[in-house]
């Protein structure tokens, strides 16, 4: 709860105008408590500036989370944020993969989306932003060997070499999606 809660209200601090929060030796509940005092301030002092902003939240890999409390016989801090109730002017938006979604418990009134892969003419925008020369062909084998997942587009554009049939190598031959890439990634960790 400290880190994550902590990091939340000094950005919200950052952003707003808002408190920093500067203690470290709080519980749980104080921690919580200081997080939804500063999300109420954030949203006052926003709506102030403007009355049709609203402030993001954004928790990447929310999961992750849940899954490393669990490991540490520990409550992670998204179980309670969850919980809270937020000013018409603020999202709480998690990231999660599909099948832990659960395991975030949710509220009853919630959105889910589900992020599809990039369309082939979305591999091809993103692709032009790196590289400004390349064939249509490249492009479609790009997409066809990443299966369009921006991770697996974001590992190979962070492999070795400067052209784009350099950073296809560790996608060939056949392809490769989330699963291969952290297994190599581990192996190579060893």
């Amino acid at each position: 709860h400290q880190n994550a809660l902590l990091f939340i209200c000094n950005q919200l601090a950052l952003k707003t105008g808002c408190y920093f929060l500067l203690n470290r030796n709080g519980d749980k509940d104080f921690y919580i408590k200081e997080f939804s005092r500063r999300v109420a301030d954030s949203s006052a002092l926003l709506f102030k500036r403007n009355k049709s902003a609203i402030i993001a939240i954004i928790i990447d890999a929310a999961d992750n989370s849940i899954t490393a409390a669990v490991e540490q016989h520990e409550e992670s801090f998204i179980t309670d944020v969850v919980k809270l109730k937020y000013p018409n002017n603020v999202r709480l938006i998690l990231t999660s993969r599909s099948h832990r979604v659960q395991s975030l418990q949710l509220p009853e009134e919630h959105v889910e989306l589900e992020i599809s892969p990039f369309t082939i003419e979305e591999t091809k925008i993103y692709l032009h932003s790196y590289f400004k020369n390349i064939t249509s062909i490249e492009i479609l084998e790009f997409h066809t060997l990443s299966q369009g997942i921006p991770r697996v587009i974001a590992y190979a554009l962070d492999s070795p070499g400067t052209t784009l049939k350099e950073k296809l190598k560790p996608l060939k031959p056949k392809g490769r999606n989330l699963e291969d890439i952290f297994k190599k990634l581990l192996k190579d960790a060893e």
